[in-house]
């Protein structure tokens, strides 16, 4: 196994998110980002995060095999941002879950009514 090639790999997973960024994400400092990415042994729980979070091949990451991604996923960034959505909606007590959809519903039924006022 090359970890300076699964380095290289994990550099273009990333993006243009910044090392301290994605670290946070991931629970590890911009130093272990920036090591791993350089040829240090990544941990397994770091390597398995990032495939689910990116929706990215483990075979990829680390052999360079297969392709890369569905061609139908979301950018890492968008990924990213989903994930903090995920994780600040569970951190919601159950009674304002509902509440909380109801926003996001309410915004998105405004985002689409001014959408269609353009057009």
């Amino acid at each position: 196994m090359n970890y300076v090639d699964i380095g290289l790999r994990l550099r273009h997973i990333r993006g243009k998110i910044s090392q301290k960024d994605f670290g946070v994400q991931f629970n590890v400092s911009k130093s272990y980002v920036n090591n791993v990415e350089h040829g240090s042994k990544p941990s397994l729980e770091f390597l398995i995060g990032i495939a689910v979070a990116f929706d990215t091949s483990l075979d990829w990451i680390l052999l360079g095999k297969q392709s890369q991604r569905n061609p139908s996923t979301k950018s890492g960034a968008e990924n990213l941002l989903r994930n903090e959505l995920l994780q600040i909606f569970d951190t919601l007590p159950p009674a304002v879950q509902p509440v909380m959809i109801g926003a996001i519903k309410t915004i998105l039924q405004h985002s689409t009514d001014a959408k269609n006022e353009i057009d």
